[in-house]
């Protein structure tokens, strides 16, 4: 999926850096470099137009929030089960949380599942072969969502904290 956006968004007006140790994102018109913290420095002093990067550790978010206060694309891949659990991932990390919701707009999360369907009996088309399905998962950080978490800081770890988050989420 990020390979597919960083196509989509590469033009030659535009800087973009991939930041990782990843090879699937080596295409033409993309600088890579592996995710030191000199070479994050290096990213953010050229004032780049799109960073992408895989997070794998907490120093790896809060680079990727730093780059994304400044006002660029930052698109980041990180492995979690739902929009939720990378939600709660961030607003943990030590930083400002008003910072932190300041550079965060959208979670996508894909998932791959199997599909579940009987073939057609002597039809042999490609959906009949494919075995699995990508769905995907949105949430978009609304201003009324970014509200309540300031409003609620300290209550993350509550039930109805995260009941009235989703309920808020689908409203929006």
């Amino acid at each position: 999926t990020l390979s597919s956006l960083l196509q989509e968004i590469n033009t030659p007006e535009r800087s973009l850096y991939f930041l990782g140790d990843n090879r699937d994102y080596d295409l033409d018109g993309i600088n890579n470099l592996t995710a030191t913290h000199n070479n994050w420095q290096k990213v953010l002093n050229l004032d780049s137009d799109v960073i992408a990067t895989e997070i794998k550790t907490e120093d790896d978010f809060k680079m990727v929030t730093l780059a994304a206060i400044t006002g660029g694309l930052v698109l980041a891949t990180i492995t979690a089960n739902s929009v939720w659990e990378t939600l709660l991932f961030y607003l943990k990390l030590k930083l400002p949380l008003k910072l932190k919701l300041d550079s965060l707009k959208l979670i996508l999360n894909q998932r791959v599942f199997p599909l579940k369907r009987t073939p057609k009996k002597n039809v042999r088309t490609k959906a009949n072969k494919r075995q699995d399905i990508g769905l995907f998962e949105v949430l978009e950080l609304t201003p009324n969502l970014k509200k309540y978490l300031l409003e609620t800081e300290n209550d993350k770890v509550k039930d109805k904290f995260w009941e009235k988050l989703g309920r808020l989420a689908i409203k929006d």
